[in-house]
Formats: structure tokens, sequence, C-alpha cells
């Protein structure tokens, strides 16, 4: 038999492998049962504590949440002057432009004239008037206080006449007296005697003015009291006249010249922006010289959803903003708090923002974390695109989903 094969064949089946032998043997039935049951226990557990939210994805803009105010020109005319511009802050009633209106008395220069100048010089007449009031007041106000003064020192000297008076009126009395009883026993004649008589009635005569001089002294301060009192009163009722009347003279001036010289106000204190028209234009009625952010006005999100997706949104609920302005690649999303739901649904012929609606939608309005996307600036009219986060809901619910469905139609 060892002929049949070559010699270095048979030498090759005797060799050996170096080393200890080792068994490879499998898992124990327990032992992969248990890491089964591991991986189940987990499973479940990620299941049971685990939850995610669904998202629905819509467009909106940004709007202020006082609103946008369009300034419109009362009459037509061209600009002559533009005051304000983009991004300033205005108060209420500041002057925003002048326009020179194309009617009126710009068709009579020298009519025109002579009605400012008479216009003017009732303005100044009136102001005039009012100064001299004023001025009267103050000196009626300080000779009323001094002949307070007076009366109140007339009565004073008064009251110490009459203490005096009545001090001689007794010691005058008791003259009288002890002489009236000499006179009965005869030590004193009766001329002496109606001489101190006489003295003691003149005395009684002058008491008695003195003390008709004390009650006219108290009327006239009484009275005196009592205007100083009503004065004020009097005095404020002149002013408020007065005053009206240089209102009326000032209202009636400017009125002409605004017919000239058209001055646009600011409605309300706020932001300048949207400048459509500039000095030199003409601009008319119906058109808008500009927009007003109101002051204290912050930005908030219109979304817009539609009527399929408005079943699980509330208030409260999350809605992170993506502006077409500032890819969100690289600047980020901006994080809004749904705050409000319109409870009627707005058809596409009702559309008043900057999409045409191809189908009806609610509007929802959103709070924004912030009024910035970082340093990047906010405007309004920014569109975006909107993901709402709709209630969260657990893992487990959403698996066995499926199956509640089926067996509800089984039933």
């Amino acid at each position: 038999m060892s002929g049949l094969f070559r010699k270095q064949a048979v030498t090759q089946q005797y060799q050996r492998l170096e080393g200890s032998i080792s068994l490879a043997q499998p898992l124990s039935l327990t032992r992969s049962i248990v890491i089964l049951l591991l991986v189940a226990v987990a499973l479940a557990s990620f299941v049971v504590t685990q939850d995610f939210s669904k998202k629905e994805t819509v467009h909106g803009y940004l709007r202020p949440s006082a609103g946008l105010i369009k300034v419109y020109p009362n009459l037509s005319g061209a600009i002559t002057h533009l005051l304000v511009r983009e991004g300033q802050q205005v108060d209420k009633g500041q002057v925003l432009a002048k326009v020179r209106h194309a009617q009126g008395y710009n068709a009579n220069p020298s009519l025109s004239k002579a009605v400012s100048q008479t216009l003017l010089e009732q303005q100044t007449r009136a102001e005039q008037a009012l100064n001299f009031l004023k001025q009267t007041q103050a000196l009626e106000t300080k000779q009323l206080q001094q002949q307070i003064r007076d009366i109140e020192a007339a009565l004073e000297n008064n009251q110490k006449q009459q203490s005096i008076a009545n001090q001689r009126l007794s010691i005058l009395q008791a003259q009288f007296d002890d002489r009236l009883i000499l006179a009965e026993k005869g030590y004193l004649s009766e001329i002496e005697l109606n001489q101190t008589q006489d003295t003691l009635l003149q005395l009684r005569q002058q008491l008695s003015v003195i003390e008709a001089t004390q009650i006219d002294l108290t009327d006239e301060y009484n009275r005196l009291n009592s205007l100083s009192k009503r004065l004020p009163h009097d005095q404020a009722l002149a002013l408020n006249e007065h005053a009206t009347l240089l209102a009326n003279a000032q209202q009636r001036y400017l009125a002409h010249q605004s017919q000239l010289n058209g001055s646009i106000l600011a409605p309300s204190a706020g932001t300048v922006t949207a400048i459509r028209s500039y000095q030199g234009e003409t601009l008319s009625q119906g058109q808008p010289l500009l927009s007003i952010l109101p002051k204290d006005s912050l930005l908030v999100a219109e979304l817009l959803l539609p009527s399929r997706s408005i079943g699980f949104v509330e208030p409260g609920q999350l809605a992170r903003l993506r502006f077409d302005a500032y890819p969100y690649q690289q600047y980020g999303f901006l994080d809004s708090k749904v705050e409000q739901l319109d409870g009627a649904l707005q058809l596409p012929s009702e559309s008043k923002g900057p999409f045409q609606l191809q189908e009806p939608v609610y509007r929802v309005q959103a709070t924004l974390s912030q009024q910035g996307l970082g340093e990047l600036p906010l405007r309004a009219g920014m569109l975006l695109q909107a993901d709402v986060h709709l209630k969260r809901q657990s893992l487990w619910r959403w698996l066995v989903q499926p199956f509640s469905g089926i067996s509800g139609r089984l039933r």
C-alpha cells in the first residue's frame, strides 16, 4: 500500500499541529434565553417610556402685534419735504412730510398772502390779549391781598380804640356817679354836674361811632375774603375764554396754511417703514406715503394652517420657524409658541396677507421667543415656514394604534 502514495505525502500525514487543543462549544440554552429576555425588557422599556410628537409644516409671515399703520395724505399734491427715513423713530403728531397741494389758494397767491396776514394778525392780537389778561389778573390778585392786609390792620386798630373808649367810659361813668352824689348833697353845683354828663355823652357817642366802624370793617373784610376765594375761579374762567380765542385763531391760521402746504403727521408713535414716495414726487390722496410700526409693538408669526392640519393644534405648542430670507442651514431656527387660533375659516377670496391662498385656512398667531434671529434683524412681512409640533404621543400608543383601528372596525 505504501507504494500507492508518494513518500512526501505519507510523511506529511504524520505531522501534528503544535499547541493545546480547545473545542468550540455553543452557548447554553439558558444563557441565550437570559440575553433575549434582557433585550426584550430593554426594548419594552424604551417603547413605554419614550414619546414623540408629530409636526405639521405650514407657511406664514411676520406681522406687528398691534398692526401696521399706513399713512395717507389729506389731499393730492407734490412732496416738497420728506422729513423721515426708513427705520426712524417718530412721535405721535410729528411732521413726516410736507406737501404742496394742487388746489385751493395756490391758484391765487395774492389772495392767499392777504388771508394769511389777516389770520396771523388775529392770532397775534389774541395772544397779546391773553398776556395782558394774565398781567391784569396778577395785579388784581396783588391789590386784593393788600386790601385784605389793610382791613386787618384797620380792624386791629379800631379794636384798640374801642377798648380804650370803653375804659374811658368806665372811668367817666364812675366820676359822674360820684359827682351826682355830691350834687345831691349840695357840695357840687348843677353846672359842673352837667359838664361831666355832657362829656360822658360825647364819649358814648364816640364809642358808638367806633362800634359802627368795627361793623363796617368786619363786613368789608368778609367781602374781600370771599372775593379772594372766588377770584382764582373767575380768573381761570377768563383765562380759558381767552385761551380758547387764541386756539381758534391759531387753528384758523394753521388750517389755511395746511391748504397751502399741508403737513402729513404721524398718527401714532412708532418706527417708520415701507416708504413708498420720495421728495419731488406727486402723491395722490389714496396713495400711502409710508407705514408706521407702532411703538412697543412686537413681531408675531401669522401661520396659515389648512383645515386638514388644524385638528391637533393647541395654544402653547412649539412652532419652529424657518425664514426665507435667512437659510436655516446656516442661520438655524427660531422657536415660537402658539398663542391664539382663529375660530373662523378664511377663504381664498378673503386673503389679506402676502400669500395668494389656494385653499381655505385658519389663522394661527405664534409669539416669538426673541425679536431677532441671533444678531440678524427681523422685519414685518418676512415670509417663513413653520414646523408646528403637535400633541406629544407615547411610542407604544403609536405602535398599537393600527390594531385599535382594526378592532374598532371589526366591532
